[in-house]
């Protein structure tokens, strides 16, 4: 954990006041998620000859199969061959005429600093730099005619890696948002922060996070000002990491009372589930809007047919061809997932994943090229609609969340960690992933909502984004769907 700011041989217009409050900040969460943090501190304004002997160290302490985060909080500059390099705080102007060797020299290279740490096989090393910054150099920049280079460039990630920029590539990383912001952490990293918290999240999704929370922040920043900022991220993992990882209860000798324990918790959630099952079955009697014409759920129990059976206990009715009608909305959904195909009972194969303009693109193909169980009117759902169909089996958590469509907020994310996953009727929608869902509304210029099933939450992501997609249907009589 560093934080420089304090820099002796630039200008005082470059000094980074909040980057030590950054790396205090980082390194006191880690701790408190039971990290082993270098020094048991977080190391202030370092020289180059305490940068190297900084790793060293940290490198020594490295076992194989080690979770490994590496955070940086200054200055940083960027080669064009030869990448990024982090700034000491004795490190002079940048020469934009030096030789190679004389930039190693002064400056710290991430990425021998990150293959030195990978030499020792951690489990997963996370690479955490807030260092795309503007840094002033001796000659003028032939990009724009400063004397400054700003930004980080954004590279892969090697095997095993995950590296986080505080900002897309060369764009610089905002200290605060306006005058106003007393804030004593960056922007970038206050949202860090705030997410690492978050109990069985991803490293990838917490970056994700990240991203949306900061840009959405910075949305309306003056660009000559360096906003909106554009977090990035880089990943080759192929090894699960999380901050917080879902509780595991103390493992008994007796094998006999684990396995009880076990059964008891199992025996619990599924009480919860056949309660949850008969507050919807009278969801379906009592709590349909007199003013809402159900259509697609007819009242006797054919279509063409081919008969129709409720799942006891649910708000759902089975119709034919793989598609399921919701008694509380009156929507029809198809069971599987695009990609996925019905075969009578299940839905197999894996869904597709698409950006979200890929996935309003595959909605319309799919309706011009035949449709779907004898239907042309498909579409990608609301982010409403959508969220409606996330089953919490231990309740919905006391968050909430505005979808800013004129609607009621709306409790986000299941409560606690003992629910089942996928947070969805799996009698209804079978083998859906616990992931990402793409729905049709948009937020903010290139982000738009998705609803999360592993969570059972709604969250935003940059459009160019992966991810799955089912599609929706209003039934012609309906109109349009009431907010719940």
């Amino acid at each position: 954990m560093i934080g420089n700011a304090d820099y002796q041989a630039i200008s005082y217009l470059y000094a980074l006041p909040r980057s030590k409050a950054d790396a205090q900040g980082v390194a006191q969460a880690l701790a408190d998620l039971g990290f082993k943090v270098h020094t048991g501190k977080a190391l202030l304004d370092r020289s180059r000859k305490e940068l190297t002997s900084d790793l060293e160290g940290f490198i020594k302490t490295i076992k194989a199969e080690d979770e490994v985060v590496f955070y940086f909080s200054g200055h940083g500059l960027s080669n064009d061959v030869l990448g990024n390099f982090l700034v000491p705080v004795d490190a002079p102007p940048l020469d934009l005429e030096a030789s190679d060797l004389s930039l190693n020299d002064l400056y710290l290279s991430t990425e021998k600093a990150l293959k030195v740490i990978q030499e020792r096989k951690p489990k997963v090393l996370v690479a955490i730099l807030d260092a795309c910054r503007s840094y002033p150099t001796r000659q003028r920049n032939t990009k724009d005619g400063s004397n400054r280079i700003t930004g980080l460039k954004i590279d892969n990630a090697v095997s095993g890696q995950l590296v986080m920029y505080a900002a897309s590539h060369g764009q610089a990383a905002l200290s605060y948002i306006d005058e106003k912001d007393s804030d004593p952490h960056s922007v970038f990293t206050r949202v860090l922060l705030r997410e690492i918290h978050r109990p069985a999240e991803s490293i990838t999704q917490v970056a994700e996070r990240v991203a949306q929370q900061v840009y959405i922040l910075t949305e309306n920043v003056d660009q000559k000002k360096g906003g909106p900022q554009r977090p990035e991220f880089r990943a080759s993992l192929y090894r699960p990491f999380t901050f917080v990882p879902i509780p595991l209860k103390t493992s008994s000798s007796d094998a006999a009372t684990d396995t009880a324990a076990r059964d008891a918790e199992i025996a619990q959630l599924r009480k919860q589930l056949a309660e949850r099952e008969k507050a919807f079955k009278a969801d379906v009697v009592t709590a349909i809007p007199s003013e809402i014409e159900i259509t697609g759920i007819p009242s006797e129990p054919y279509i063409s047919g081919v008969r129709i059976e409720p799942l006891p206990g649910t708000r759902y009715v089975v119709l034919a061809n793989g598609v399921v009608g919701d008694a509380r909305t009156g929507l029809e959904w198809m069971r599987c997932s695009l990609g996925q195909t019905w075969n009578g009972s299940t839905c197999t194969g894996k869904p597709n994943s698409y950006s979200w303009q890929e996935a309003l693109d595959i909605a319309r193909q799919t309706n011009a090229q035949g449709g779907y169980a004898g239907k042309h009117d498909w579409r990608v759902p609301t982010v409403r609609e959508l969220f409606g169909l996330v089953d919490c089996t231990s309740g919905i958590g006391e968050t909430t969340k505005n979808f800013n469509d004129g609607g009621p907020p709306t409790a986000d994310v299941c409560r606690g960690n003992s629910y089942v996953r996928p947070t969805i009727d799996q009698r209804m929608f079978p083998n859906t992933p616990p992931d990402g869902y793409w729905t049709s509304s948009h937020a903010h210029q290139d982000i738009a909502w998705f609803v999360y099933f592993y969570l059972g939450s709604a969250s935003l992501n940059y459009t160019q984004k992966k991810a799955a997609v089912r599609l929706v249907r209003t039934t012609p009589r309906m109109g349009s769907v009431a907010h719940f």
